[in-house]
């Protein structure tokens, strides 16, 4: 979101374990500010059946091996009622 200066890494879809018509949304993002990021998660929690959040720290130094394992999902969504 550019209004609040985060940054998407990585969006990934998969379809719901528990029902055909919903989708789980993973989302990698990167916000300095825990301000913004709750405001985030307020206007994300309006639009979604559910909201879980997980935080990583960065590190300083990045390591090959870490790049190849993908993002660090922090914003799974689970059962996203997409109205199919």
């Amino acid at each position: 979101d550019q209004e609040l200066g985060v940054n998407v890494h990585h969006i990934e879809s998969r379809k719901s374990r528990t029902r055909d018509s919903e989708f789980e949304i993973y989302v990698d993002i990167d916000c300095d500010d825990k301000n913004k990021m709750s405001l985030l998660l307020h206007h994300l929690r309006h639009e979604v059946d559910g909201c879980t959040m997980e935080e990583y720290e960065r590190s300083k130094h990045k390591k090959k091996d870490d790049e190849k394992r993908g993002p660090n999902l922090l914003l799974p969504q689970p059962s996203v009622d997409i109205g199919v």
